[in-house]
């Protein structure tokens, strides 16, 4: 039997038409009237499965074909009208087919057959509805997302509720204060005419994600010359691999130019889970930005988690990916990883948007962090669910989008003010501009949409610090090991850093000499130390410590529940 859980379910409300993401895709996608639910119903179906930036696809009469392995969206019942058209139909001509119209009594395919279903609410009852519902769960691999709409009049009835909430193990929530319905003034901002003979009608719309195990996750590494460090990384993952996860490894080569591409593939080419895709760019030179090489990464990833890590990590455990799975489910996170305070350098930049935080620097402690206090989860070490994960990427990306250095528009862009950067020149706008550090629009983009929590796992410890980007052998809670700037640092093509100290070249250049097992154990014993923080003023050693404890308690009680009757352990 397979295992599900209900991840997500509320009321189609004021609130989330008034969230960025909700209010531009009613902006790209002009409803014709009478359809106030949809543009409610039409962004949270996009808010929880990925269509792509031209992946979406109308519905035609008659049969589909779907091209192998092209991860299609198959949808239930969902009748083909000028409606759908004109929100979900691709502009590109002729359009992808990732979308398929299906009867739910006769959906085709073997079990696990679509990554995702959706189904949108009708006006009429589904005569059917929980036959209808265990047969999406049947052909379903990862997500199913539902809108229904719930009346005595049309659409399911309110004594069906109760079925509901046995059926799916779950508490509908109350119906909110904002809840959307027909008769509200609101609608006319979405160009929809009140319709007063629909007022009784109220959308329930809900998210249920698979929990069948083994769990699959795909591991992103964007590199660039760095052979060594790549097989530090690769040959680690394969030491703590965790027999309950599926993984994937993805290598996407930005079309390294010293061999180290060709001597990967060599060297792992035995081991079948890893894959190696070689990236050629136009703005290679002018932007060593990693983003476009995630981005790439997240689009081909087929798994249900993705994992995006530097090629200079080491996992310490076979917890490093098992365990932030554990706590994405847990607290329905957007994203788990480690926070190294850049948003600190952001967080008021966007005039209007008065964040949890306070205004000067704020530690990054370890555990959750609400949308409404502005948190990172940086490209060296976050775990995502990758639906949401592709949502991000195909909608604000998690490069730093930064114009041509050398032109006009990014030299006006870059003196003028932030009023002018962010709402003249900032094509992302109210997303922050480019030229942001490692994925920071990305968390912004989670955060003032609301898309869920994010939790921290910190930096606990490290080897040494440099003159002025911070610690190099960054020791993350016990689960994995960053040495840091080895691109940046010690590129000659890329060189961002020009002077890492001497204590970061005393171990580069030990690495240069031989890079084996025994001074990768080196290292990771020299991180383990607690030590006071390199700032002014300094955080004491104890509060290192203090946090890598949280983390570890956190560890073992995921442990014992893994370990329970009836639990199954990832």
């Amino acid at each position: 039997m397979k295992d599900w859980v209900v991840t997500d379910i509320r009321w189609a409300n004021l609130r989330d038409l008034q969230l960025p993401f909700w209010q531009k895709w009613n902006s790209a996608h002009r409803l014709p009237h009478g359809n106030w639910k949809r543009t409610w119903e039409y962004p949270f179906i996009c808010s929880k499965i990925p269509f792509g930036r031209q992946s979406p696809d109308s519905w035609d009469d008659g049969d589909q074909t779907v091209p192998e392995n092209d991860n299609p969206r198959i949808n239930p019942d969902l009748p083909t009208t000028t409606t759908t058209r004109n929100a979900f139909e691709s502009r590109e001509n002729p359009p992808k087919k990732r979308i398929i119209s299906a009867n739910s009594k006769t959906l085709s395919g073997n079990d696990n057959s679509y990554d995702y279903i959706f189904h949108l609410s009708q006006e009429e009852e589904i005569p059917e509805l929980f036959p209808t519902l265990t047969e999406m769960i049947r052909v379903a691999k990862y997500r199913i997302v539902i809108t229904l709409a719930i009346s005595d009049k049309q659409g399911i009835p309110l004594e069906k509720l109760r079925d509901l909430e046995k059926k799916l193990n779950i508490r509908i929530p109350p119906l909110p204060a904002d809840a959307l319905h027909s008769n509200q003034k609101a609608i006319k901002k979405f160009h929809q005419n009140i319709v007063g003979n629909d007022h009784h009608i109220r959308i329930l719309g809900f998210t249920i994600d698979s929990r069948d195990m083994p769990k699959s996750v795909g591991i992103i590494i964007p590199h660039w010359n760095s052979w060594p460090f790549l097989k530090m990384c690769l040959e680690n993952i394969q030491k703590n691999r965790n027999p309950a996860l599926s993984e994937t490894t993805y290598v996407i080569d930005d079309a390294s130019d010293d061999g180290s591409y060709e001597k990967a593939k060599d060297y792992f080419r035995t081991d079948p889970s890893i894959q190696f895709h070689q990236v050629y760019r136009k703005s290679k030179k002018d932007d060593a930005d990693v983003g476009y090489l995630l981005d790439y990464g997240v689009g081909i990833v087929q798994e249900q988690y993705v994992a995006m890590i530097d090629a200079d990590i080491v996992p310490l455990s076979r917890d490093w990916l098992s365990f932030p799975i554990w706590i994405q489910e847990r607290y329905q996170c957007s994203s788990v990883g480690m926070d190294s305070s850049l948003s600190n350098c952001y967080v008021n930049r966007v005039r209007g948007q008065y964040w949890w935080q306070p205004p000067e620097r704020y530690h990054s402690r370890a555990g959750l962090f609400d949308n409404q206090w502005f948190s990172h989860t940086n490209n060296l070490y976050r775990i995502m669910n990758t639906a949401l994960a592709k949502v991000v990427s195909d909608s604000i990306g998690f490069t730093r989008w930064c114009p041509n250095r050398g032109s006009l528009i990014n030299r006006i862009y870059r003196a003028g003010k932030d009023i002018i950067r962010l709402q003249v020149l900032n094509k992302r706008y109210p997303y922050y501009p480019g030229c942001e550090d490692n994925g920071v629009a990305a968390s912004h983009f989670l955060d003032i949409n609301m898309f869920g929590p994010k939790f921290n796992i910190p930096q606990t410890s490290y080897i040494g610090v440099t003159p002025s980007d911070g610690p190099f052998g960054q020791n993350i809670s016990g689960l994995i090991f960053h040495f840091v700037l080895s691109t940046r640092a010690l590129s000659s093509e890329r060189r961002e850093v020009s002077d890492a100290g001497k204590d970061y070249y005393y171990w580069v250049n030990r690495m240069q000499e031989q890079l084996d097992d025994q001074l990768v154990q080196e290292l990771i014993e020299a991180s383990k130390p607690f030590k006071e923080s390199w700032f002014s003023p300094p955080l004491p050693a104890s509060w290192y410590e203090q946090e890598f404890r949280y983390i570890q308690e956190l560890i073992e009680e995921y442990h014992l529940e893994s370990s329970q009757p009836g639990k199954k352990a990832i």
